[in-house]
């Protein structure tokens, strides 16, 4: 009896457990768009906080610049995309954090470092993507000061630190 007992109650658990694993899901596929995004924050939904958010950012600056340092372009041009998807995203779930406008300096200050990265990794030129990706580092400390937080300082990566990912090109055959 004791045994049948335990049985129902793990499968109780597990039932419990399965409409939670979908919901988790469908939350993961609602931030696919815009749209979504703002219907979220008008839902009251879960938003990650700035700086979970800006660890992503932080993430695709790194992976940007071992892309580029690869000369592996495609890889590059994907993760500048992403770079700027976080981004947006950090202008759009929080526009303004302790009394900041993250919005606005993410657009006067990032976005248009992003871009010009965007246009070395398009022309395939590593020494204007080291040139542009420098600006784009300059830009992140600057606006990290102009935010107050002078105490978070971005550098350019010295090793790759992510050793599940392959940054050079695949050979073509």
């Amino acid at each position: 009896m004791k045994s049948l007992i335990i049985i129902l109650l793990a499968m109780l658990g597990l039932v419990s457990c399965q409409p939670a694993s979908n919901e988790a899901a469908a939350l993961r596929n609602q931030f696919t768009d815009l749209q979504t995004r703002q219907a979220a924050l008008e839902n009251k939904q879960y938003i990650p906080h700035l700086g979970w958010a800006m660890v992503q950012v932080q993430v695709y600056h790194a992976k940007l610049y071992f892309a580029g340092a690869a000369q592996n372009w495609k890889l590059a041009d994907y993760y500048v995309h992403e770079l700027e998807e976080a981004l947006e995203d950090v202008e759009q779930l929080h526009p303004e954090h302790e009394g900041v406008k993250v919005a606005e300096l993410v657009k006067a200050m990032a976005l248009p470092e992003v871009e010009n990265v965007a246009k070395a990794v398009e022309q395939q030129d590593a020494v204007a993507f080291s040139a542009a990706f420098e600006k784009l580092t300059h830009s992140c400390n600057q606006c990290h000061q102009a935010a107050g937080k002078a105490i978070i300082r971005i550098k350019i990566p010295q090793n790759a630190g992510l050793p599940n990912q392959d940054f050079i090109p695949p050979r073509q055959e």
